[in-house]
């Protein structure tokens, strides 16, 4: 059970003769050819081996391995990403191999795929392709070249997916010469007309490079009734992928992420907050919800906020959520975050109570902000109180009022807050404080523009390949491969030419070395981020906006 891998529950993979098996015409080039696999998990480090039955074999009975020869064994390279060019949306990954062919076979045989992981896991996966081993000679006084079924078992666009086709080759750097997507629709997601309309603009806007069809004499016609008779033909050194675009999802009007502790003890305060974001831009308002016999207390309608455990005999666990509306009726409720409450045990150390004073800034960006704070304990002593903008340390301070000054504040909204430790290992973090912290006023602008990108076509809404250059928000762009019609600032097929700095996205990916413009300071990442806004690590400021 070979091809069944060794799975008797498919042993009849093994036992239907070769015959009956639909064969994939293959053609050598130099000796070898490409074999792809579409990857939906990467699975490396592993090694390949490809088997191919011998001459002798009978297609007849059970392949054994007797049967085989092994013609090729190499550790599996690192997949490369697919873009969306796998032949179905699930697939993310493409591993390619170099299969070398023995010389002189020809016709009907049957390759055998052996991947064997090399971790843990130890899985091993099994695949047997019946393929006819062709000559790339063609054929005088008919050019095209017999390339693959032109549709396959288990291709099903649904209903907004689209199928996308494409014709490689021609020179050495195999240029992308046919590009086409094909929308399915309620009107035409049975194959018999999708697979027909796709054949039809093939035939006819691109038949100097491909030909879907059945062969009869030199002619190629599109056989209607009997749709797996069809096959894609193309000139010599081309070939071809055809592949399921899945639509994008519509974007989220709101987005929310909930940050809450795993546990606390009786007494501390429970420190929460929401990170929520409008897509379009629309005014939020919050409203909080929890186990209220565990978490005394209550958050108005703002992103963040605290309230105290209440004292428990057992360790108990309650739940906290938010749900986050905008003003046009659109709304988001977190997942429950559990909380555990612990009891407060005979010797544990007392934990400290610690609130934040009101924030003094000092002038506008980049400006100072001093902190103090009230904090206290019984039967103990503070040690420190230490201040975080968010999850990174500003500074601490080791006395009252435990002053701490955050200076080169670039202009934007802050949640700080602080935490008091005794000096028997005691600890609890106070309630947020929101910091605002205005542009400066002298006269900068972020408006930064390329004088070049006047003379770039500006970008539209459509698909660009790999290499075209456009302008868009007066800088210059470069598509690395097919972009898709998002816009550049959202979308990682684009990379910014223009040496300027550009607004922050949380939606694309930033290099190392890269500026952006944000609230009106410019900032430089320090290594390579996505999502993470300025001024949190990984960007540090470099100054007001010009």
């Amino acid at each position: 059970m070979i091809c069944a891998a060794g799975d008797s529950r498919k042993v009849g993979l093994d036992n239907a003769p070769a015959a009956v098996w639909r064969k994939t015409r293959v053609v050598p080039k130099d000796g070898k050819i490409e074999l792809r696999w579409d990857n939906t998990q990467a699975h490396v480090p592993a090694v390949m081996r490809e088997y191919l039955s011998k001459p002798s074999y009978d297609p007849s009975r059970p392949l054994r391995w007797s049967d085989l020869d092994k013609i090729y064994e190499i550790s599996a390279p690192n997949p490369e990403p697919a873009n969306g060019g796998g032949r179905l949306p699930d697939v993310t990954t493409f591993t390619r191999y170099n299969v070398p062919i023995p010389a002189g076979r020809k016709g009907d045989a049957v390759l055998v795929s052996y991947w064997q992981r090399r971790d843990a896991g130890n899985e091993g996966f099994f695949n047997c392709s019946d393929i006819t081993i062709a000559s790339d000679t063609g054929e005088p006084g008919f050019p095209w070249i017999d390339s693959n079924p032109y549709l396959e078992s288990g291709f099903t666009p649904n209903v907004g997916d689209a199928v996308r086709f494409r014709v490689m080759g021609g020179n050495a750097r195999g240029t992308e010469v046919v590009d086409v997507q094909h929308p399915i629709t309620g009107a035409n997601v049975q194959p018999q007309i999708w697979a027909r309309e796709l054949a039809d603009t093939l035939n006819q806007r691109h038949g100097s490079y491909v030909q879907i069809g059945v062969r009869a004499g030199n002619d190629i016609h599109y056989n209607a009734t009997d749709l797996v008779a069809n096959r894609i033909w193309l000139k010599q050194g081309y070939s071809s992928a055809m592949s399921i675009v899945a639509p994008e999802p519509p974007p989220q009007p709101i987005t929310a992420t909930l940050t809450a502790p795993g546990e606390v003890r009786s007494g501390e305060a429970v420190p929460v907050r929401v990170d929520a974001k409008s897509e379009t831009g629309r005014p939020l308002s919050y409203v909080w919800s929890r186990t209220s016999s565990l978490f005394e207390g209550t958050i108005g309608n703002q992103p963040s906020g605290s309230y105290r455990a209440a004292t428990v005999a057992t360790p108990t666990n309650g739940t906290i959520s938010v749900t986050v509306s905008d003003d046009q009726g659109h709304s988001v409720t977190t997942p429950n975050r559990t909380v555990r409450v612990v009891p407060t045990e005979d010797g544990t150390p007392t934990p400290p109570s610690i609130s934040l004073n009101p924030p003094q800034v000092s002038g506008s960006a980049p400006a100072t902000v001093t902190f103090t704070a009230n904090a206290s304990v019984t039967g103990a002593a503070i040690s420190k109180v230490e201040y975080f903008n968010g999850n990174s340390k500003l500074g601490e301070a080791g006395s009252a009022p435990y002053t701490y000054n955050w200076s080169n504040v670039a202009a934007g909204s802050y949640s700080v807050t602080g935490k008091a430790t005794t000096n028997q290992g005691a600890s609890a973090s106070s309630a947020p404080v929101s910091v605002t912290v205005a542009p400066s006023d002298g006269g900068g602008t972020c408006d930064y523009r390329d004088p070049a990108a006047a003379g770039v076509a500006a970008w539209q809404s459509r698909s660009y390949n790999g290499g075209e250059r456009v302008s868009y928000q007066n800088v210059i762009w470069q598509a690395g491969y097919w972009t898709g019609t998002v816009a550049p600032d959202r979308n990682d097929a684009w990379t910014l030419v223009s040496n300027v700095p550009v607004p922050y996205s949380a939606a694309r990916a930033f290099e190392g070395g890269k500026e952006v413009t944000y609230q009106g300071s410019v900032y430089r990442a320090g290594w390579w981020t996505k999502g993470t806004a300025p001024p949190a690590s990984p960007w540090s400021l470099v100054g007001p906006c010009r």
